[in-house]
């Protein structure tokens, strides 16, 4: 248990990182019209099956405003019994990404440049032509785009993905199972997203609210104080890497 504490909140903290690779850009005023797009609240449900080893279930929300500006919101327990409220806002009018820890009164700022703008406009794009000669059905009321990729990850398992994309809700993947077999094609694992609920209109605002009370901390520094308050084993390789990662994204790029 104390281990899936600390991994689920480095997996936590790194999925706001690549959740921000994609949607943050420096170059506000030009995107700001680009990222325009249909806001929603989506309720999400994500299960891990590990067969013997057992089943975990996690649910978040994905908040989306109508300027582009989008927030991740999960409720974790502490190990004292509270409930803590974790955010990841990022925000293409002001061009960072803010990641907010109730349970420390942390927050951890990053900004993005031309590479993330970059990146930005190529998954619009992508999104845009995405009904185009693709199988498409529909989940929650919203017509999804089927794809299916699949491969072998480094330790030798195979793995096959199969993902439901909303194009109206800016590609949003309404459902993702991913599959990991071993020798035989035995499922090792598997792993699914689902929405459980989206409704349409702007999201609540207190969810973009960034409190000005809370001490500004790299992901590393979170991690240990975490550790050190509920007596857990500190993972001071994985805070290294965080830290490393925080120390070049905290800086303003062009």
């Amino acid at each position: 248990m104390r281990r899936r504490l600390m991994r689920i909140l480095a997996i936590g903290f790194a999925a706001s990182c690549i959740f921000a690779v994609t949607f943050l850009v420096s170059r506000r005023a030009t995107l700001r019209a680009q990222l325009s797009v249909h806001p929603f609240t989506a309720t999400m449900r994500d299960t891990v099956n590990n067969g013997s080893a057992g089943t975990h279930t996690m649910y978040y929300t994905i908040a989306v405003r109508s300027d582009g500006a989008r927030v991740w919101a999960r409720r974790d327990q502490a190990p004292d019994g509270t409930w803590n409220l974790s955010r990841t806002i990022t925000d293409p009018n002001t061009g960072k990404q803010v990641s907010i820890d109730d349970l420390t009164k942390s927050i951890s700022t990053i900004f993005l440049g031309k590479r993330a703008m970059a990146n930005l406009e190529a998954s619009l794009t992508e999104c845009r032509n995405s009904l185009a000669g693709i199988k498409t059905s529909n989940l929650l009321g919203y017509a999804v785009v089927e794809k299916t990729y699949s491969g072998i990850a480094p330790h030798g398992n195979r793995f096959t993905q199969e993902v439901w994309s909303a194009p109206e809700l800016g590609c949003l993947a309404l459902k993702k199972i991913t599959t990991w077999t071993g020798a035989g094609d035995a499922v090792v694992s598997q792993h699914t997203i689902e929405a459980v609920a989206v409704v349409d209109g702007q999201p609540t605002s207190s969810l973009f609210v960034v409190p000005t009370n809370y001490t500004e901390r790299s992901p590393g520094e979170v991690l240990k104080i975490f550790a050190e308050r509920f007596n857990r084993p500190e993972h001071p390789r994985t805070e290294s890497i965080l830290n490393r990662f925080y120390g070049m994204a905290h800086i303003p790029r062009q």
